[in-house]
């Protein structure tokens, strides 16, 4: 959305815009208007309207306004509380935002558009262990395999570029029906994520020091492992202790991730003979490979799951761009967190329309009883993101409307 304002300084810009008379651009669903601000009370934001615009707004409707104060855009969405001949009393808003310069701004939906969307593994069985989090199987934009076509070019390929990287590597795949055994196994099967352990003598990095959300932090270790120093089980302490006494300095676990199953990973390790530290470059290279191979993996139907029929589900749309939309899921329908890259099929249903897209999967948050996440649509051509505009502005660009305002 933007960076949030304070209260002062919304009520500062409030009241500036009152003063100067300044115009605010009103969007809503398929339509838009212009207004300037005629006065700012306690209570509402008074607004003059023209008659287009008075024609087109109704009284309680939530409506978003964008405007601009100090070459500064801004936003904010409220009600219009009332309306009395060409005024709009609105309330005052609770949330102001800094609105980045982008190509469009983010509105509540249309009250007639349905959107379902399409969780391509939702019926998937596979007898592999299950993650907390579900990966998409894809074949990675900047591969740079030889074998990306051919499985046994690329395991070849594999072993002779791992053997530059470290001292003993190696694909581990999972024997279906059993559980791992290795706290590191355990690790990377529940987070879906890689386990790098730069240093066998020292703890695991934080989440500040690692900054890249491929990897387990010492956060998410002391979360999945709790209270356990007077309990005599398997930690990655204590393996880490053990290894470090055989000379064992570096270690790199990536998941080979099937949809929401871990089927497996790339393993590879530095002893005395490569004294290095394993780092982000060698984390790159396994974690391409990775999707490499679940790719082939899938493509080859290597599991028999050709029969897994995907299934459509409709979330709460919260906001929506012809870029883009976030929406929420209820744990109820998927319990797993769809990972960031993760692609849906999009269809949305206005009463004489029906549109299908692609749309990927940009950020994701969750809470008690929701995921939350940032779509971006994809592959959507200029034709559709003008129509989506028209749909959500009532205008085929942004800066059509935006023309009218005095910047």
């Amino acid at each position: 959305m933007g960076v949030l304002i304070t209260r002062v300084e919304r009520d500062f810009i409030l009241q500036q815009l009152a003063k100067s008379h300044g115009n605010l651009l009103l969007l809503g669903p398929g339509k838009n208007g212009m207004s300037s601000v005629h006065a700012v009370t306690k209570e509402f934001l008074v607004l003059q309207v023209l008659k287009d615009t008075y024609d087109t707004f109704k009284s309680w409707e939530r409506i978003t306004c964008y405007g601009f104060h100090a070459s500064q855009r801004f936003i904010f969405s409220t009600k219009i509380r009332k309306v009395e001949g060409n005024l709009f009393f609105l309330g005052i808003p609770d949330t102001m935002y800094k609105a980045p310069k982008r190509r469009h701004i983010r509105l509540p939906p249309p009250h007639d558009l349905k959107m379902y969307v399409t969780i391509k593994n939702r019926n998937l069985k596979i007898n592999f262990p299950e993650s907390s989090e579900s990966d998409d199987v894809y074949l990675p934009e900047t591969v740079n395999w030889k074998g990306k076509n051919d499985l046994r070019t690329l395991v070849t390929e594999f072993k002779y570029k791992a053997n530059g990287l470290s001292v003993v590597n190696g694909i581990v795949m999972f024997q279906p029906g059993k559980e791992p055994s290795k706290i590191e196994e355990r690790l990377i099967v529940h987070y879906a994520r890689a386990l790098l352990i730069p240093d066998t003598k020292k703890p695991l990095p934080s989440q500040a020091e690692l900054a890249d959300d491929r990897l387990i932090s010492r956060e998410m270790l002391e979360a999945y492992e709790g209270p356990t120093i007077f309990l005599d089980v398997e930690t990655l302490g204590k393996s880490n202790l053990k290894k470090s006494d055989n000379h064992i300095i570096s270690e790199l676990y990536v998941p080979i991730q099937y949809f929401q199953y871990t089927v497996g990973y790339v393993y590879l390790m530095n002893d005395y003979r490569l004294s290095q530290p394993l780092g982000i470059n060698e984390l790159d290279f396994a974690w391409e490979f990775a999707h490499v191979l679940s790719y082939h993996l899938h493509k080859s139907d290597y599991f028999h799951t050709g029969k897994a029929e995907p299934e459509h589900v409709e979330p709460q749309l919260i906001d929506i761009t012809p870029g883009g939309c976030l929406l929420s899921l209820s744990k109820e329908i998927y319990p797993l967190l769809l990972k960031k890259g993760y692609c849906l099929i999009i269809t949305m249903i206005l009463p004489e329309k029906k549109i299908e897209l692609t749309g990927k999967i940009v950020r994701g948050y969750s809470d008690s009883a929701n995921f939350y996440y940032g779509i971006q649509f994809i592959d959507i051509d200029e034709e559709l993101e003008l129509e989506l505009s028209r749909i959500l502005y009532g205008v085929e660009t942004l800066a059509q409307a935006e023309e009218a305002l005095d910047v």
